[in-house]
């Protein structure tokens, strides 16, 4: 019987269409990713793009690091609350302003002093010392209640007044008051609670503001400069 022709030695013999395609693999060789006798798998070459010739390829340059752009938010967070305790520092000074009464609507007392009172508004008698005894008639035969209830304090020309008493108010005759006391005193409008409040709080907003907005610029600086450092 005649027999095929045998392929030399190390050749595989030609195949049919297979799941290697045609021809199929020959003796000897093994598939790519294929283990070895050793247990190890060949490595794939991998393809990596070349530089055009006499040039050589440069690594981009880095871009901004977050630190620095975390700094740089801070720093402007902290520029705009230092302003915005600066602007709410000036609101007070002018709210400030506003508490104490009007110069042109001070009463000196001189002696016997007449103090006109309308619409039950209220005048209050200012001294420069709490001993200060004060004697207060009223336009009628009722006799006038001087009891103020609370204190004021404000400065007038380097010394400091102190409310002891009021003339008229709510509930008092409207009328020509006369003022006596025995030592330096003005009577005047009672101070503007409401602008005395509104001072205090834009005070204490102002010094939080700017305590806030310092420590966000330091640490603001301190991230830009470590960023730069860094790049």
């Amino acid at each position: 019987m005649t027999q095929p022709p045998q392929s030399p030695y190390g050749q595989g013999n030609p195949v049919g269409p297979g799941p290697h395609g045609p021809g199929g693999q020959q003796y000897g060789q093994q598939p790519p990713g294929y283990p070895t006798q050793g247990g190890t798998q060949q490595p794939q070459p991998q393809w990596q793009p070349q530089p055009p010739y006499g040039q050589q390829w440069q690594a981009p340059p880095p871009g901004p690091s977050k630190g620095g752009k975390a700094g740089k938010i801070l720093t402007i967070v902290g520029l705009v609350l230092v302003v915005g305790a600066a602007l709410l520092g000036g609101g007070a000074a002018l709210a400030g302003g506003s508490v104490r009464p009007a110069e042109s609507a001070m009463i000196d007392v001189q002696g016997a002093t007449e103090v006109p009172v309308a619409d039950e508004q209220m005048q209050v008698i200012y001294t420069t010392d709490p001993a200060t005894s004060c004697s207060v008639t009223g336009p009628s035969d009722t006799v006038p209640n001087v009891t103020l209830g609370f204190s004021m304090n404000f400065d007038r020309d380097g010394a400091m007044y102190s409310a002891i008493g009021k003339v008229g108010g709510p509930g008092e005759a409207n009328g020509t008051y006369t003022v006596e006391c025995d030592g330096d005193a003005v009577v005047g409008p009672a101070m503007n609670v409401g602008a005395l409040t509104a001072t205090v709080l834009m005070i204490v907003a102002a010094v939080g503001l700017a305590t806030l907005g310092v420590i966000l610029l330091i640490v603001g600086l301190v991230l830009r400069a470590s960023a730069k450092k860094r790049n």
